[in-house]
């Protein structure tokens, strides 16, 4: 593996919805601890990169 590669967190909308709706999560947000791929898991396709 090289060093260059990022690790993002794979979740679902539904997930995202309620998760980084509270406190906690919106300071992962903010401040860019935590990498996510949100995807709609009926039409299996990303809805958003974080950060992007």
């Amino acid at each position: 593996m090289g060093d260059n590669r990022e690790l993002y967190l794979a979740v679902t909308a539904t997930i995202f919805n309620s998760v980084f709706n509270i406190e906690l999560g919106q300071v992962l947000l903010r401040n860019k601890i935590i990498k996510l791929v949100v995807f709609d898991d009926i039409t299996e396709e990303i809805v958003q990169w974080i950060p992007d």
